[in-house]
C-alpha cells in the first residue's frame, strides 16, 4: 500500500477532551507527574531540542509509521542530503525517493517534497505557523499540524494521538454509562482493547461512533461476550487462533450475523531480541503469568522426569505471581517434595525478555488456553527451541515437531538430536512479523477513515441537495425582483 492518509476526526484545535466528566482525575497534577518521568527516562534522539519548523515537520512525517530508533538513522541522513526545505524543493524527485527507501509508504516522501515546493513557491519560503496553514499542504494532518505548532513555534495545540488515548483510557478505565457516553461523543472510532465490562456498557447505549472490540484468548470463556449487543460493534478483532472464533461463536450464537470478524494475530519484532549463542545447552525457559491457566504443575511433572534422565538440566521459571500467593506455595511445595531444589529457579518478573533468554536454550509452555503464544514466539526469536504442550488450536500455530501430549514426549523432544536456532528465528520472522500486524492495523483504520469520509460526503451532498430544492422552491414561489423591473 503506497498511500497513507493521516488521522480522521475533529482537528486538534477543535478537540476538548472531557475531562470535567472525570473530577477523578486531577489532570493538571497528572501532567506534572508525566513530565517527571519523561524527564527521567526520556532517550536522546536527534530530533530532541530541535525548534526549526522543517526539521521538526520531517521528524513527525518519519515517525507517522516508523518506529523512532529507525526512523533516527533516516532522519540524519535526510538532512545531510536535504539540510534546508529549499534543498527539498529543489532536488530531484528520484533522489528523494532513493532516500526515503527502506521507510516504506513513498507517499510521504512525495508529500514532503510537495508540500516544500508550495512552501518555497507560493510563501516565498516562510514556513506556515498557522494550523489553517500547515493543514493546507499536502500530506499534513491534524497530528502532525499540530506537533510543528506546539514545537517549533510554542503554540498551545494539543497533540492526541493513540499513546495518548491510551494512557487516559486507562486512567478513566470504568464502566460507568455517564462517563463512557462522552468519550464516545467525543471521538469518531472507539477502540476497546478487552472484551469486559467496558465494551458491555458501551454497547447498549445509543450509538455515536464507530466501535472495535480486540478480544483476547482467555476472554472468550468469561460471561462478558455472551452480554454485549454485538449489532452496536461494528467489527470484532480476535488476536487468537481459530479454535478461540470457535468457542466464541458456541457462546454467541449468530454473532457472525451481527458484526463483522477478523483475525489480527499478535506480531514480534524480531530485531528487537538478539539470537542466543547458537550452542547447545541444558537450560528451559517458561516465562508466563504464574497462575493456573498456565499449567506449572505440569511443567514441574514434566520437568522432573527430564530431571531423572539427566540431572544437568535446569528450569528457569519467570513472570508476575498470582495475587493470592497460593500457586506458588504449591510449587516451592512441590519443588522440595520432587527433590528439585535447585535445579527449578523462580526468577520474578525479568526487566528485559530478551536478556532473560539469552543464557537459555529451549523455551517450554504448557498452557491450557492460549490467544496467541507471544512469550514462546519471543523465546523462539532469540533461538530457543519451542517444547508446547498440546493445547486446542495450538497446530494453527506449531507444527507438530514442537509439540508434546505426554510426559515422555516431553522428554523426547528435549533430547531429540533436532536442534536449528536460525530455524526457530526465521520461523517468527516469517509468520509473525510486527510489521505484518501494524500493516493490517493501519490498514484497518485507513478503511474506516475512508468510510467515515464517504459518510460525510455523502451527509453533505444530501443536506446541499435539500438546501437547493428548498431555494428553488422559494425562487418559484418568488421570483427575483431582477426579472420585474419597476
Amino acid at each position: 500500500m503506497d498511500d497513507l492518509p493521516e488521522g480522521s476526526g475533529r482537528p486538534v484545535s477543535e478537540t476538548h477532551f472531557p475531562s470535567a466528566h472525570f473530577p477523578q482525575v486531577h489532570f493538571p497534577e497528572l501532567s506534572h507527574r508525566l513530565l517527571a518521568w519523561f524527564f527521567r527516562n526520556r532517550r536522546e534522539l536527534p530530533w530532541r531540542e530541535e525548534h526549526d519548523p522543517y526539521r521538526i515537520w520531517v521528524s513527525e512525517v518519519m515517525l507517522q509509521q516508523t518506529r523512532s530508533d529507525t526512523a533516527a538513522g533516516y532522519y540524519l541522513r535526510w538532512l545531510a542530503r536535504f539540510p534546508t526545505l529549499e534543498s527539498l524543493a529543489r532536488a530531484d524527485a528520484e533522489a528523494v525517493l532513493k532516500s526515503w527507501e527502506g521507510l516504506g509508504y513513498y507517499s510521504r516522501a512525495r508529500n514532503l517534497q510537495r508540500a516544500a515546493r508550495i512552501i518555497l513557491d507560493s510563501r516565498e519560503g516562510r514556513f506556515p505557523d498557522t494550523e489553517e496553514g500547515l493543514r493546507s499542504l499536502p500530506g499534513v494532518g491534524e497530528y502532525t499540524a499540530a506537533a510543528v505548532l506546539s514545537i517549533a513555534f510554542a503554540k498551545p495545540m494539543g497533540v492526541v494521538d493513540g499513546n495518548v488515548l491510551r494512557v487516559v483510557s486507562r486512567l478513566l478505565a470504568d464502566d460507568d454509562p455517564g462517563r463512557i457516553a462522552p468519550l464516545l461523543d467525543w471521538c469518531d472510532v472507539a477502540w476497546f482493547e478487552w472484551c469486559g465490562s467496558q465494551v458491555l456498557a458501551a454497547s447498549h447505549m445509543p450509538k455515536s461512533c464507530r466501535m472495535i472490540c480486540r478480544l483476547h484468548g482467555q476472554e472468550v470463556f468469561l460471561p462478558w461476550p455472551a452480554k454485549v449487543n454485538w449489532a452496536n460493534i461494528d467489527l470484532l478483532v480476535t488476536s487468537g487462533n481459530a479454535n478461540v472464533l470457535r468457542c466464541l461463536r458456541r457462546q454467541v450464537p449468530g454473532l457472525q450475523r451481527h458484526t463483522r470478524t477478523i483475525t489480527i494475530p499478535c506480531g514480534v519484532n524480531v530485531e528487537a531480541f538478539e539470537p542466543v549463542p547458537p550452542k547447545r545447552g541444558k537450560q528451559l525457559a517458561c516465562l508466563s503469568r504464574l497462575d493456573y491457566l498456565e499449567n506449572f504443575p505440569l511443567v514441574l511433572q514434566c520437568f522432573c522426569k527430564l530431571h531423572s534422565i539427566d540431572e544437568e538440566f535446569r528450569l528457569f521459571l519467570a513472570g508476575p505471581a498470582q495475587q493470592n500467593g497460593m500457586l506458588r506455595e504449591y510449587m516451592d511445595a512441590m519443588v522440595g517434595e520432587l527433590d528439585l531444589t535447585g535445579a527449578v529457579v523462580f526468577d520474578g518478573s525479568p526487566a528485559s525478555r530478551g536478556d532473560w533468554f539469552q543464557d537459555k536454550h529451549y523455551i517450554v509452555s504448557c498452557s491450557v488456553h492460549e490467544g496467541h503464544p507471544v512469550h514462546v514466539l519471543e523465546g523462539m526469536a532469540c533461538g530457543l527451541k519451542p517444547v508446547v504442550h498440546a493445547w486446542p488450536g495450538c497446530r494453527d500455530f506449531f507444527p507438530q515437531p514442537y509439540l508434546f501430549r505426554t510426559v515422555d514426549e516431553f522428554c523426547q523432544r528435549i533430547l531429540e538430536p533436532s536442534w536449528q536456532p536460525q530455524a526457530y528465528r526465521d520461523f517468527v520472522a516469517q509468520r509473525y512479523p510486527l510489521a505484518r500486524q501494524l500493516d493490517r492495523v493501519n490498514d484497518l483504520f485507513i478503511r474506516i477513515e475512508k468510510d467515515l469520509a464517504d459518510t460525510r460526503t455523502a451527509s453533505r451532498d444530501a443536506a446541499n441537495a435539500r438546501d437547493g430544492e428548498q431555494s428553488g422552491k422559494k425562487q418559484q414561489k418568488s421570483p427575483p425582483h431582477s426579472l420585474y423591473p419597476c
